[in-house]
């Protein structure tokens, strides 16, 4: 690998059983007007994924490096912080292997990220993303928007720890982070819910987020995600409606741990007011509903909208 050279921005990919789209992702990634470093890791791929990056690394032995250090199976999240660990690019994209990038990505996304650094410093944690467009599996558009589809636009609140520490609703594919998140978020813990999330939260926590606001791939949604996205909730019956009730149980259960994780880690970096909030939240699923309540009123733990909040308040 001597002749794999070291521009300022990298990608990372963590691969699994993805041959059917990896090449069109790499040719994506190739055919940016800025030339990026592309560092691959295979989760254990049964299909021909492997022979692909090996062919694509003998035709383009200066920008792609295929990680082998790590050989068991270490799943999505710990694949993605092992990557992220293995590079020193100042700047660093991630990348699904099933996505496609449009020609003007790592473009846009590198100059929202200068323009973060002429503002703040480049020792300032910094974390920018895009929209998306949504894609099936044959490539046809469901989605202009992946904001629109979900119903979440980026802002003051919808980026505010408060509410990331209960949601992520950017997807890992659409962020570009600089050294100095890296630096401070790896190795992102065994109990945060997926990498992606926990950079966010850094960034909340101590950084500065910006976002370009259009679509710069497409995300492709098919049954071999191992994470996608959904629809606005639907309830139809009461089976939906027990249906919901388990699943934000669930997500808060997970994310109270992911909570107590990001407390344990950053206990004398956080501030008195941000110490408070993630040890309640951290706490919530113990909490009666009247405690509960409380705790969401007293620190905000709110949605972007009255009628999410007032949902929100309703079922916690």
């Amino acid at each position: 690998m001597t002749n794999f050279s070291m521009p300022d921005a990298a990608v990372v990919i963590s691969t699994y059983n993805g041959a059917a789209w990896l090449a069109a992702q790499l040719d994506s990634i190739l055919s940016q007007s800025y030339r990026l470093n592309i560092v691959v890791r295979d989760d254990g791929s049964s299909d021909r994924t492997l022979n692909t990056i090996q062919n694509y690394q003998q035709n383009y032995p200066q920008q792609i490096r295929l990680l082998k250090e790590q050989q068991q199976r270490l799943g999505p999240m710990r694949s993605y912080s092992y990557l992220l660990e293995q590079c020193d690019a100042p700047y660093l994209f991630l990348a699904d292997q099933d996505d496609v990038w449009h020609p003007s990505k790592a473009v846009l996304l590198l100059a929202q990220m200068h323009q973060l650094e002429q503002q703040w410093g480049q020792n300032m944690p910094l974390l920018v993303f895009s929209d998306a467009r949504v894609i099936d599996e044959q490539g046809r558009v469901m989605a202009a928007s992946y904001w629109q589809h979900i119903g979440i636009w980026p802002g003051k609140t919808s980026l505010s720890l408060a509410y990331l520490l209960q949601l992520n609703f950017i997807p890992g594919c659409t962020m570009l982070i600089n050294r100095a998140l890296a630096k401070l978020a790896l190795p992102v813990p065994a109990t945060a819910m997926m990498h992606d999330w926990w950079l966010l939260l850094v960034a909340a926590a101590f950084g500065q987020i910006g976002v370009v606001e259009q679509p710069l791939i497409d995300y492709r949604q098919h049954g071999a995600n191992t994470v996608g996205i959904t629809d606005r909730v639907k309830i139809h019956s009461r089976s939906d409606w027990q249906l919901f009730r388990r699943r934000r149980r669930q997500l808060l259960e997970e994310s109270a741990v992911q909570a107590a994780a990001f407390l344990t880690r950053y206990r004398q970096q956080l501030s008195a007011a941000q110490n408070s909030m993630l040890y309640h939240y951290s706490r919530l699923p113990s909490y009666a509903y009247p405690r509960r309540l409380y705790t969401l009123l007293r620190y905000r733990l709110l949605k972007e909208r009255w009628i999410k909040s007032l949902r929100h308040l309703l079922l916690i």
